[in-house]
């Protein structure tokens, strides 16, 4: 959360949505915004419920993060204050044999 220097009002983007611990962490500790992308759309279900919650303050996408700007332009942001990706690999997709 240091690294990103969280701003209360910013935009902030989750390149690699997954559960959505990171974005879920990012919206407790500061009054901002979160574009969320996740290319799988087992994801969407862990974004209902971060929607529910926050309302407004954030918004998801199911694209292949490198498409991200397609969210921004969707949502008419042309600017955002940092940009997190996990780039490890997604123990829910190996977890189970049929997705990983």
């Amino acid at each position: 959360m240091e690294m990103l220097g969280l701003k209360d009002g910013g935009v902030y983007v989750d390149l690699t949505f997954g559960a959505g611990g990171h974005t879920s962490k990012i919206l407790e500790v500061a009054n901002v915004t979160v574009i969320a992308i996740d290319r799988d759309p087992y994801t969407k279900k862990f974004a209902d419920k971060l929607k529910e919650k926050y309302g407004e303050r954030f918004h998801y996408f199911n694209f292949e993060f490198a498409d991200f700007d397609k969210a921004l332009k969707n949502l008419n942001i042309s600017e955002v204050d940092g940009i997190l990706m996990d780039l490890g690999f997604s123990s829910m997709q190996v977890d189970n044999a049929e997705r990983g």
